[in-house]
Parts: C-alpha cells; sequence; structure tokens
C-alpha cells in the first residue's frame, strides 16, 4: 500500500510536511492583491481595446481630491490648492507619472496669465480681481470644479496609464492634503477607493480569519468535546491556507481581492474531510489504530478523493473565463482544494496513529431522524420551494454595482458620495469621435456634437456631456460657427 511508509512513521512524516508548509508559506508575503481595476476587464473586449486606443492620445486615468472651505474662490484656498497641485505636479512631463492637474485654482491662474497687458501666472492677491476673473470662466466649466455655493471644490489629478496609485497616494497625495490650514481636503475617486478597499480588506482580514478560527474550534469541541480531536481536524485547514497562499506568492500573477473567498472555502472543505475521515475511525477503534487507518483510507479517503475532484473541476472551469478576477480567482481556488486533499489525506491518518483520540464521541441526531417518516410531505416542499426557485429566475437582477460592493463607511466612499450629490456627478467616461484630417474643423460635424450632447445631457439619467462644441459656442457668442474659416479663426485665437 502507498501509505505504508508514510504511516511506519507518522511524526517524521508530520515534521517533513510542516518544514515544507513553511518553506512554501514563507512566499505568502510576495501575494499581489492589486486595487488596479484594468484585473477587471478583459483584455479582448471591444470596448477595453477602445479604451486603451484613447489613452494613447489622451490622459483619461485621474484621481480627485475634494476640498472643503468656507469659500474655495478666497485668496488664501485659492493659494492653498495652487501650492497642493504644484507639490503634486512641480514640472510638466510624465516622469512623476502625473499628467497635469486641475482645478478652479488653475482656471484662474490661467484666465489671469492671458489676461492683456496686466495678466500674470498667477493667484492674485487682490480678491476683486478674483472675483472678475471668474467671470471670464463659463459656468459649465466652472460649476464642474466648484459647488454653486463656492463651499466645495475639486482638484482633478490626471495620471499616466501605467502609474503607481499606491505610491503615488501614499508618498505624496496622503501627506500633501495633511499640511493643509485653510481648506480641507480628501482624496476621493475609482482610483482611491479601489486602494482604499484593498487596504480595508487587508486591514481587516488577519481579525476575521482569528474569529473565524476561534469559532471552528468552538463548534468542534462542542460536538467532540476533547481539544485533541479539534487540533486533528482543524490541522488541514491551516496548512492548506498555508500552503496555497505561499504558492500564490510564486506565481506571477496579480490576483483580484476575490481572491480572499478562498480562506472560508478551504475552512468549510478541510474541516469537512478531516470529520468525514476522523469520525469513520472512530467507528472502526474497537480494531487495532494501523487496521482502522487502512480501512478509513481505503473507504472514506476514496470518497473524500472524489469529492475533491469534482469540486476542483468546477473551479478549473473558472479559468476558461475571459474576465481576469474570475479567472484568477478560478486559479486559487483550484490551488487551494487540492492543497486541502494532500494536506488531509497525509495529515490525518499520521495525526490519528502519532496522538490517538482517548474516546469515541457518538453523534446522535434522533430528531432528524424522525423526519423520515415524512418523506412525501418534505418531497412536496421541497418541489414547490424548486418550482418557485426557477420561476424567480427570470426577476433576478442582473445589475451590478462596484460602487455598492465598497465599504460604506469608508472615508474616501464618504466623500465621494457627498460630492456626487453636491455636485450631480460621479465618474467621468468618454466617446471617442473619428474624422478624418482636419474634420473637427467642420460646422456641420460641431453640429452633430451638438446634438449628440443635448440628447444625453436630456434624455440620458444622471449623466451630462460636454466636448469642443461648447468651447467654440463660448468664444462664439454662443453659437455654432457657419464656415470651416471662422472655426479656424477660433482656433488660432485660443493660446
Amino acid at each position: 500500500m502507498q501509505y505504508d511508509l508514510l504511516l511506519k512513521k507518522p511524526k517524521l512524516t508530520i515534521l517533513v510536511f510542516t518544514i515544507i508548509t513553511i518553506l512554501i508559506s514563507l512566499q505568502a508575503v510576495n501575494v499581489v492583491i492589486t486595487s488596479d481595476i484594468e484585473v477587471y476587464m478583459p483584455s479582448e473586449q471591444p470596448s477595453v481595446q477602445l479604451l486603451n486606443k484613447i489613452r494613447k492620445e489622451w490622459p483619461i486615468d485621474s484621481l480627485m481630491i475634494y476640498i472643503e472651505a468656507d469659500n474655495i474662490t478666497s485668496v488664501p484656498s485659492l493659494k492653498e490648492m495652487d501650492g497642493i497641485e504644484n507639490a503634486l505636479n512641480p514640472e510638466e512631463g510624465i516622469e512623476d507619472e502625473v499628467v497635469y492637474t486641475a482645478s478652479i485654482a488653475s482656471l484662474i491662474k490661467d484666465t489671469n496669465a492671458n489676461f492683456p497687458i496686466i495678466g500674470k501666472d498667477e493667484i492674485p492677491n487682490n480678491q476683486q480681481y478674483v472675483n472678475l476673473l471668474l467671470k471670464f470662466i463659463p459656468d459649465e466649466i466652472k460649476y464642474k470644479l466648484i459647488s454653486h455655493d463656492y463651499e466645495n471644490g475639486v482638484i482633478i489629478l490626471t495620471t499616466t496609464k501605467d502609474a503607481d496609485v499606491d505610491t503615488l497616494l501614499d508618498d505624496k497625495i496622503y501627506p500633501i492634503v495633511q499640511t493643509t490650514h485653510n481648506i480641507k481636503a480628501f482624496p476621493t475617486g475609482m482610483l482611491t477607493l479601489y486602494k482604499e478597499t484593498i487596504d480595508w480588506i487587508m486591514g481587516r482580514i488577519y481579525n476575521v480569519g482569528l474569529l473565524s478560527l476561534f469559532i471552528l474550534l468552538f463548534v468542534l469541541y462542542a460536538f467532540h468535546r476533547e481539544m485533541k480531536t479539534v487540533l486533528i481536524a482543524i490541522a488541514p485547514v491551516l496548512y492548506s491556507v498555508a500552503l496555497t497562499f505561499g504558492t500564490m506568492g510564486m506565481m506571477p500573477v496579480e490576483f483580484a481581492p476575490t481572491v480572499i473567498a478562498v480562506l472560508p472555502l478551504l475552512g468549510a472543505l478541510g474541516v469537512a474531510y478531516s470529520l468525514h475521515m476522523i469520525n469513520y475511525f472512530m467507528e472502526l477503534m474497537r480494531k487495532k489504530r494501523e487496521e482502522a487507518i487502512k480501512k478509513m483510507i481505503n473507504t472514506t479517503g476514496k470518497a473524500v478523493f472524489l469529492s475533491a475532484i469534482t469540486t476542483i473541476v468546477g473551479f478549473a472551469s473558472l479559468l476558461t473565463s475571459d474576465m481576469p478576477p474570475i479567472e484568477n480567482m478560478g486559479l486559487a481556488f483550484l490551488i487551494g482544494v487540492s492543497y486541502c486533499f494532500v494536506s488531509t489525506m497525509i495529515l490525518i491518518p499520521c495525526l490519528l496513529l502519532a496522538f490517538p483520540p482517548k474516546r469515541r464521541v457518538e453523534l446522535k441526531w434522533n430528531s432528524l431522524a424522525n423526519l423520515t417518516r415524512y418523506r412525501k410531505q418534505i418531497l412536496l416542499i421541497l418541489a414547490f420551494v424548486s418550482l418557485v426557485s426557477i420561476a424567480s429566475i427570470p426577476y433576478v437582477s442582473q445589475r451590478t454595482s462596484v460602487w455598492e460592493m465598497m465599504p460604506q463607511k469608508m472615508k474616501s466612499h464618504v466623500v465621494m458620495r457627498e460630492y456626487s450629490e453636491k455636485f450631480n456627478a460621479g465618474q467621468s467616461g468618454v466617446i471617442l469621435v473619428e474624422t478624418p484630417p482636419e474634420g473637427i474643423l467642420e460646422p456641420k460635424l460641431l453640429e452633430k456634437l451638438d446634438e449628440m450632447e443635448k440628447i444625453i445631457n436630456t434624455g440620458v439619467e444622471n449623466a451630462s456631456a460636454y466636448s469642443i462644441v461648447d468651447v467654440v459656442k463660448r468664444l462664439n457668442a454662443g453659437r455654432i460657427p457657419r464656415t470651416k474659416e471662422e472655426v479656424e479663426n477660433i482656433f488660432e485665437r485660443v493660446p
């Protein structure tokens, strides 16, 4: 029998397996659970390919800093916002992974710089002059960056596609926003939300893991009333968790936060596999220990093997998904269940030989057994529930929202919700409009863009659109030029 060699020296087997587990588990610190939204997007989808095409021409990845002040447009507030922008993007270029920043402060600076004769590229010291400059900024632009009551504003920080958002937040944004005096600044936006959600999960996973372990130990002890049996049952769970995350750490794969679900999965499967084998061993305790172990392996062991194989095949099917988080979750589950089976089949026989339980515990379920008297009634109830469930399938909501799955009390989430309510806005999206060379100068195209904006602004709930046509109209007395030459003259006047 293949187990004879292991069973002859069970303590040595446990020791060797423990050493191997420790060596592999040391790599768990290298597991990469990324906050990058890219892991949720299948790269072959047309929408993703279009997004990457747009990124080649325009930087569209951004973070947001939400500002609170008594008056956002006061000179001290504007200068402090300008200081934040200068600190985040001290010079032109993308070496610091920041492409540009935008806020009401930078708009006022730009407007002042282009003001005839007296203009300078700075925030004016005179409040009346600032108020005058504000009048030259179109409302449709101004109120994207400040609220109508002037008590809140935003700084938009646009980054390169491959920017290390975690480092940017930890090394720059968080320290800078903590040094403000005249304003209060709070990092938010979807990139910040994803990063902080990962931190929130990882900050609690250890406490949740320990609490789960304690509950498992308590329940097992309540049924078996012997701590030795409880520790034997829980051992495969601990070993398989260590082996799984250690193996994940050795793989060049960025995992989505969903892989955390491997912990409760291994807890459930590991305990189930262990208890099946332990309880059957207890039924055979009248026999010699070695004979009981061999019979346990040949009967319950085979059942556990078939259960593990079907579970592995089920999770392996997730590897066919073109959604990266589903694919790597399937990979993590496949690894975890495999290790769970291996740990159970190695540890349980050896532990039962080396540290056999002192007494057999009989679990009697007389009350449940009496239910078999009502087989027909139970069958009818199950059939009714099944039919209702099948009939309800079309009514299952397919609406998904990453926003709703994030921690509701997280600071960046609270701030983002306040921003959405006050600015009647959320995350920005883009629509790519392609034309032949110089096509953007054609008045007919501008008219079509204007029509599309009106449809979005009036017909799409919670959405608003803004494009180059709004700039052209603002610079041309609120109308679209009639000729291409007029459009060219407008663009030539723009600095």
